[in-house]
């Protein structure tokens, strides 16, 4: 396997492709031969050295009429696309959208009009809007200034993208009544010879997804080294592996290759599960894993887990993933197992990110005062994690706690954006636990999850577990009054309307449901889609899959 590190993070797929929203295009070299372009840029060099790059304000416009192409509107178009690089980089896919759609809207003559509608375009096909990105690309073409040397540049640019959109626009995968998927493992899937009869089952009992592990821990007490070919079809003697074609681990089997096409045919999609900090195939390496901070020991120690701030470990993971979404899958899955939690991410990588962010170099032991000790005026929990924030943990464990989560939706982003490079058709699920709906503060200090922030990061799904089987309420009842709702122990309708809230509406919503059959020829006579999806409002997803199980 082809592994390396690097010094600065290199993450995110090929730098040189010109067409990489990762950047936006910035100044095109072509402005030179305009001068109404070189004046510009130089208002635009003399406005960040006087100004910095301010945080724009979102309201819309009242005037809709266009602005003047003044002194002061340059300056503030300079500044809006400024910051649109801005949260594009922090991951936040929505406010750049809204900011750019203003400065067009607003400034339609404005020397950067192609830049921002190029960008736009790129923004809408992270957030998975592909009609919407065609539509701006269209517009470059169109547009009068792209009869220069400038604009040509970028009317090539869009015209590919067109191309390349148009070969990829279908059928959208979210069904209108939602979708029913099932996680199962490649080990449980029938033989070649039977797999057209069984995904043939699969559709016509109301099953729309097949969500896949990419790959599968070590089944042998004693796995050969790396170098060694995989020996054997049983199962239960692999190493671990993966079950697609990739330069980046153990190929134990082109399963997807051969199954993507087949589940077409049946009219199901596909799907692939990942959990980015466990991936057993991978040879333990110091470079690579996590530190963890042991409460006990009071001491900062190696973690089983890999490490999503090391810049080595981000770029296997884009060539990891960008291999993946080759195989024509339709989506991916980000599993919850292995998060986070409140006592990792303390490797130099992490802490030196966060020093560069706040300017505070950390002490894990000073975050975690032990029982009795005073910390800004309270008395120490001794490690445990209140409901809401409180005493226990200086302030500084909250940004600690918020900086984690956010740079752990950042480098998602990145990657989804480096598959969506290769397939951008591609549709994201994010796994969460349940306390990111019922306990958001809970959530973020154990699991580094953030739904909200998720949710601009540009997954197209949120999956959670709920318990028991909930009845979707036509009226939310009353705050304490749902006895007659549910049962002891059932998830309450209130999180289930919550979570619909939260995410903008149902369609943006999984929830799962468990699998306890084992036999893959069972799934279709064992479970019941269309007696779960009665249970839950209309347009949510159901995916049927085994608890979490909290690797490693």
């Amino acid at each position: 396997m082809s592994r390396g590190t690097c010094a600065t993070p290199r993450i995110f797929g090929d730098q040189n492709r010109h067409n990489d929203f990762t950047h936006f295009s910035g100044f095109c070299p072509y402005q030179t031969r305009s001068i109404r372009r070189s004046m510009w840029i130089v208002l635009l060099f003399s406005f960040l050295a006087s100004e910095g790059c301010a945080t724009a304000k979102l309201e819309a416009s009242t005037d809709p009429s266009p602005a003047p192409q003044t002194e002061s509107a340059l300056v503030t178009q300079t500044r809006w696309f400024k910051d649109a690089q801005e949260y594009q980089t922090q991951g936040n896919v929505q406010a750049a959208t809204r900011l750019l759609r203003r400065l067009i809207d607003t400034y339609p003559d404005s020397p950067l009009l192609l830049e921002a509608r190029w960008a736009l375009g790129r923004a809408s096909e992270q957030s998975g809007d592909l009609d919407g990105a065609m539509k701006e690309y269209r517009a470059i073409i169109e547009d009068t200034d792209a009869m220069s040397p400038r604009g040509k540049v970028f009317a090539q640019r869009a015209r590919g993208r067109i191309t390349e959109l148009e070969r990829n626009i279908g059928t959208p995968l979210t069904p209108p009544d939602g979708t029913v998927g099932i996680l199962i493992s490649p080990t449980r899937l029938p033989a070649s010879q039977g797999r057209a009869d069984w995904l043939r089952g699969l559709a016509k009992a109301g099953f729309t997804t097949l969500v896949l592990e990419v790959g599968m821990k070590s089944t042998a007490a004693h796995s050969p080294p790396r170098t060694q070919p995989v020996e054997g079809s049983n199962p239960r003697q692999r190493p671990a592996g993966v079950y697609f074609r990739t330069k980046w681990a153990r190929v134990l089997d082109d399963l997807l290759d051969q199954i993507v096409p087949l589940a077409h045919e049946h009219g199901l999609s596909v799907f692939g599960a990942v959990t980015p900090r466990h991936m057993p195939w991978l040879e333990p390496s110091e470079k690579w894993g996590d530190r963890t901070f042991n409460l006990s020991r009071r001491t900062v120690e190696d973690s089983p887990a890999l490490d999503l701030f090391n810049p080595g470990f981000q770029e296997y993971l884009s060539g990891f993933l960008t291999d993946l979404a080759a195989t024509g899958i339709d989506g991916v899955l980000f599993r919850a197992d292995a998060p986070p939690g409140m006592t990792d991410g303390f490797s130099s990588y992490g802490l030196d990110g966060f020093h560069s962010s706040f300017g505070i170099q950390l002490d894990p032991a000073q975050l975690f005062p032990v029982a009795g000790e005073t910390v800004s005026g309270h008395i120490s929990s001794g490690g445990d994690i209140p409901s809401e924030s409180g005493p226990g943990h200086p302030p500084e464990f909250w940004q600690w706690t918020g900086w984690k989560a956010r740079e752990r939706l950042k480098i998602f982003f990145h990657l989804m954006s480096a598959m969506r490079q290769r397939s951008p058709q591609l549709q994201f699920v994010l796994e969460v636990h349940s306390e990111a709906i019922s306990n958001p503060t809970y959530a973020l200090s154990q699991f580094s999850e953030d739904l909200l922030e998720a949710k601009r990061a540009g997954f197209h799904f949120v999956l959670t577990r709920i318990k028991g089987p909930v009845i979707a309420p036509t009226v939310l009842p009353p705050p304490g009054d749902e006895s007659d709702q549910a049962r002891e122990g059932d998830t309450p309708p209130s999180f289930i309307s919550r979570l619909i809230e939260l995410m903008d509406g149902p369609e943006r919503v999984w929830v799962t449901r468990p699998s306890p059959v084992l036999d893959s020829a069972m799934i279709s006579q064992s479970l019941s889609p269309s007696m779960d999806k009665a249970r839950v409002p209309k347009g949510i997803g159901i995916l049927y899959m085994k608890p979490l199980s909290h690797v490693p």
